[in-house]
C-alpha cells in the first residue's frame, strides 16, 4: 500500500483564530483575512482544490478573504503552528493536521475547542460527517476538529488471480488467510508471488483495522489510553504474524 494513502487528516481550530470557525451570521463590520495552513501529502491537486473552496467561501461571504498557506508536509504544518504561536506571531485560523496530533496540540493549548462554534450551526450539524471520522475529534467532552481530506485503509485484491485459482473473495479473516496462502507461488525455496503484503508501518492506522475486527480498538478516548495488552488486540497481532509465520503468504519482518 502506498505511503501516500496512509494519511489521515483533519481541520483544527488554532488558538486565537476563533473568527473563522465562529459560525457568526451577523453583518461583517470590516474586511478580514483568514489564513488556512495545509500540507500536501497525496498525489492530487490539493492547492487548486483548496483555492476553489476559498473562492466559493469568499463569494458567499463578502468582506472575507481566505488566504491558503502551503506549509510543506504534515509535520511542517504542526511545526509552523507551534513556532508561530510560541513566537507571538500571526497564527493561521485553521490548519489541516494529522488526527493523531490532537492530544498534543490540545494539551499544549495550541488549539481551542470547536464545540461552541459547532453548536451555533444548529442541531444535527455533526451528522453531516461520517461518525467514524468524527470519533477522532473528541477529547475531554469537547469537539476539537472536523474531518477534512480524510483517508481510509483499503485492502485491494486481484480479482483475476482469485478467479483463476477458483477462490471466492474472502469475507472474513479466516477465509482471507486461506486465500492468500493458496495464492502464494513458490519456485523451490524462492517465492515468486506473495499472496498478500500488509505493511507494518503506521501501526496505529494500518494495524488498527485488524484489532477492531476482533472487537477492540487499540486506543481509547483519552490521551494515555491504549489496549495493546487486550486479548482481542493480541489475537489480532497473532493473526498478522500468522500470515508470515504460519501461512507463509507474506514476507517476514
Amino acid at each position: 500500500m502506498s505511503k501516500k494513502m496512509a494519511v489521515a487528516v483533519l481541520v483544527m481550530m488554532i488558538a486565537g483564530g476563533a473568527l473563522f470557525g465562529s459560525g457568526n451570521t451577523e453583518a461583517q463590520t470590516e474586511d478580514v483575512t483568514i489564513k488556512v495552513a495545509y500540507p500536501i501529502a497525496v498525489d492530487a491537486p490539493v492547492s487548486e482544490i483548496l483555492n476553489g473552496f476559498a473562492a466559493q467561501f469568499e463569494s458567499e461571504h463578502p468582506g472575507v478573504t481566505v488566504e491558503t498557506v502551503y506549509a510543506g508536509g504534515y509535520k511542517d504544518v504542526k511545526t509552523m503552528v507551534q513556532t508561530t504561536i510560541d513566537g507571538g506571531g500571526d497564527a493561521p485560523a485553521l490548519a489541516v493536521m494529522l488526527a493523531t496530533d490532537l492530544f498534543d496540540l490540545a494539551n499544549a493549548q495550541y488549539i481551542e475547542p470547536m464545540t461552541d462554534y459547532i453548536k451555533e450551526q444548529g442541531a444535527g450539524y455533526e451528522s453531516r460527517f461520517i461518525q467514524a471520522f468524527m470519533d477522532n475529534s473528541y477529547y475531554n467532552d469537547e469537539t476539537w476538529s472536523l474531518p477534512f481530506q480524510r483517508s481510509a485503509v483499503i485492502l485491494y485484491y486481484n480479482a483475476s488471480l482469485l478467479k483463476e485459482a477458483g477462490i471466492t473473495p474472502p469475507s472474513n479473516l479466516d477465509d482471507l488467510a486461506a486465500a492468500v496462502e493458496a495464492l502464494t507461488v513458490r519456485d523451490g525455496e524462492n517465492v515468486t508471488r506473495w499472496g498478500i503484503e500488509w505493511p507494518s508501518g503506521w501501526p496505529y492506522w494500518l494495524f488498527q483495522p485488524l484489532a477492531m475486527a476482533e472487537g477492540q480498538n487499540i486506543v481509547g478516548a483519552g490521551d494515555a489510553e491504549v489496549f495493546f495488552d487486550d486479548p482481542a488486540v493480541i489475537k489480532a497481532i497473532d493473526y498478522y504474524n500468522s500470515l508470515s509465520h504460519t501461512y507463509g503468504a507474506m514476507p517476514k519482518g
